[in-house]
């Protein structure tokens, strides 16, 4: 599945050995956003969404294979080593499962190549490629995942988009780099509108179908560059490329989830007449596609959409703005409502509809902070019905803090349609510590504390040998820790916070 993102980028260092620098011309930056998701610096860093551009290069070599990464950075001068950032590849034509081909945390040019839908979160390094016309020029779309880089991505900076290249043959280091003329400002969520460094998600639905571009505008005309731009959800199942291990934050990525053509962006909070056109583009040619709703464009001159207000929002990533006005899918049931309450013994969902056609059973996903949503619970429809149902559900072992739940659909057919995410949270005693998920990457483990501490996380195996050990300075309230299994093997275990005055363990039973 292939939308919106990440984690943090371990550095591949070149020495210092300087290589050129080429300025794209703004005439070729042929969408460029004005705006990228920043989410801030550090290990741990939630929110991680792509950011994607068009541009046209020039001056290469004629008919070359050019090996090539991305990334964003403030530095306009950056000729001894990579521009920061987590990146996917995007192919001008469609490989087996579409056009985004893969996803990497880590990037080197002398690494193979990011293909056939791969998800790299490890510190295995991956690069793109493209290919060049006779003419030496190339057009097409590239993205990358900003990760908070404390020297070169800061939140209300201004930064560059780079490409940094090899030779155009067999060369295994970087030779050129690519960069924009313009710069692109870096935005981080908040809750005040109007807030020049803030910004706000933006949620939609198409019918264009997967793995197409989305351009948002401020303008009704289309004109200048847009506020974002991004792809829409595919829902396959081809490949390794799932960004619910990329995004890790399930208020925007639960909306999008397994829905094709829907699509998540962000809007700063200093908009003042509002987002007033989204429009779709065709990933080969760059050319808008036509919707159903043909010839009703998708603009809006007073910036509300549906009873949407978009002008000078105000929401953090629990208040994302949902525009559902752009197309409305014939459902196998008609949902009524869905909603949570926490009761002293857990959290009591509930769920209504008013029709139901095919419907096989419901399926009931939860994830807590690290965005994972997994089905804790299956309840069967009522296939076939004209009248109101009502549903119930009692999940007695909620997360200590957030809870996200989703409510999935499964007609006779197996196909899915996955609905709106709500979240609650769970009171938690002072002091827990609780494993949140684990998975064939990483074993994430969740320590709630009512202050700051510092001390360690380790993982040990069931003789007390040590294989994990990571400093760590916690904050008051829950914290989220991921820990690579590529380390710690898929063996069971003891998970353990120690620190002056404290310590808390688990078994993990793998």
């Amino acid at each position: 599945m292939k939308k919106l993102y990440s984690l943090m980028l371990a550095l591949v260092c070149f020495g210092y050995a300087t290589f050129s620098q080429t300025l794209i011309p703004v005439g070729d930056e042929l969408i460029l956003p004005q705006y990228a998701y920043f989410g801030g610096i550090g290990p741990g860093v939630a929110n991680r969404i792509p950011f994607v551009c068009r541009l046209k290069l020039t001056g290469l070599l004629p008919s070359a294979t050019y090996r090539y990464m991305t990334g964003m950075s403030s530095t306009n001068n950056l000729t001894t080593a990579q521009a920061p950032g987590n990146m996917y590849r995007i192919n001008n034509g469609s490989n087996t499962a579409g056009f985004i081909t893969g996803f990497a945390v880590t990037k080197a040019i002398n690494s193979s190549e990011i293909n056939n839908d791969e998800l790299r979160t490890d510190n295995t390094s991956r690069h793109g490629r493209f290919a060049t016309d006779a003419s030496g020029n190339y057009t097409g779309w590239f993205a990358c995942a900003l990760i908070g880089n404390t020297t070169q991505q800061v939140n209300g900076s201004d930064v560059f988009f780079y490409l940094n290249l090899n030779d155009g043959g067999a060369g295994l280091t970087l030779a050129q780099s690519y960069r924009t003329t313009s710069t692109v400002k870096l935005l981080n969520y908040s809750s005040v509108a109007g807030n020049a460094a803030g910004c706000t998600p933006l949620l939609g639905t198409s019918d264009v179908g997967g793995e197409r571009m989305v351009t948002i505008y401020d303008n009704v005309a289309s004109t200048g560059r847009p506020l974002y731009c991004t792809f829409t959800e595919n829902n396959n199942s081809i490949g390794a490329l799932n960004e619910a291990t990329i995004w890790t934050n399930p208020q925007i990525y639960g909306f999008v989830d397994g829905v094709s053509g829907s699509w998540a962006a962000i809007v700063p909070n200093s908009l003042s007449g509002g987002v007033k056109a989204i429009n779709f583009l065709d990933v080969a040619t760059g050319t808008p596609i036509t919707l159903s709703n043909s010839p009703t464009p998708n603009t809006s001159s007073d910036g509300v959409w549906n009873g949407v207000a978009t002008a000078n929002p105000a929401g953090d990533s629990t208040l994302p703005i949902k525009i559902n006005s752009i197309f409305t899918p014939s459902l196998p049931i008609k949902l009524l409502s869905f909603e949570g309450k926490v009761t002293s013994d857990g959290i009591q969902l509930s769920w209504s509809t008013a029709q139901e056609t095919n419907n096989k059973h419901f399926e009931l996903r939860r994830a807590g902070k690290d965005g994972q949503f997994v089905t804790i619970a299956t309840i069967a429809g009522k296939v076939s019905s004209q009248v109101n149902s009502f549903y119930n559900y009692a999940d007695r072992k909620p997360f200590a803090g957030i809870n996200y739940y989703q409510l999935r659909q499964v007609d006779l057919d197996g196909n899915t349609t996955t609905f709106k995410t709500v979240a609650l949270k769970f009171g938690a005693a002072p002091r827990q510590l609780q494993i949140i998920s684990s998975s064939r990457n990483e074993l994430v483990v969740s320590v709630t504390l009512n202050e700051a501490v510092k001390g360690s996380i380790l993982f040990t195996d069931l003789t007390g040998r040590i294989l994990y050990n990571q400093n760590a300075s916690l904050l008051a309230g829950e914290n989220v820790i991921k820990i690579p299994v590529q380390q710690i093997s898929q063996q069971p275990g003891v998970v353990s916070f120690i620190s002056a005055n404290e310590r808390m363990t688990i078994k993990v039973l793998r």
